[in-house]
């Protein structure tokens, strides 16, 4: 007889596990899909600069499609001094405790300057992994800088 219960017990343990990865896998499925659709530059990165995720607008940023901004760096992808400053600011972050930091660079994007806000944070993709990797989102703020250049210029008459 307990050897009965315990097989039941077993055998219930064994679906919820189940249940609760299907689930799990689901809500990554469905987070994924929220942020190759969000309308912010998403980038995944490694302390290296080499991208491991991506999203629909990051693609278009660096003019290219999502799939080849996946496993180039960072360095290849700016323009040189951009590469080289935003990996600067992206990367010397204290890991631990993990602190979000916040920078602008600006960008210069077939010829035309634009303003960006980057927002940086570090995390470790799994526990068996040492190396950080970082989540970016950047926004563009351009035509906001603009407008607050003129109200400041409007001021100073």
């Amino acid at each position: 007889m307990s050897i009965k219960v315990g097989f039941l017990a077993q055998n219930h343990f064994v679906q919820a596990t189940h249940n609760i990865l299907s689930i799990m896998e689901h809500s990554k499925a469905t987070v994924e899909s929220l942020l190759d659709d969000v309308p912010l530059v998403f980038l995944v990165i490694e302390a290296s600069g080499r991208i491991v995720r991506s999203n629909h607008c990051a693609a278009k940023f660096f003019f290219c499609h999502m799939d080849d901004t996946l496993g180039r760096s960072v360095l290849e992808l700016f323009k040189p001094e951009t590469g080289k400053m935003f990996m600067v600011k992206t990367t010397d972050l204290p890991t631990f405790p993990a602190r979000t930091t916040e920078f602008e660079l600006a960008i210069d994007a077939r010829g035309s300057p634009m303003e960006y806000s980057w927002s940086v944070h570090p995390f470790f993709p799994s526990r068996n992994v040492s190396e950080v990797c970082y989540a970016i989102f950047g926004t563009d703020v351009s035509e906001l800088r603009k407008c607050q250049r003129a109200i400041k210029a409007k001021g100073s008459k």
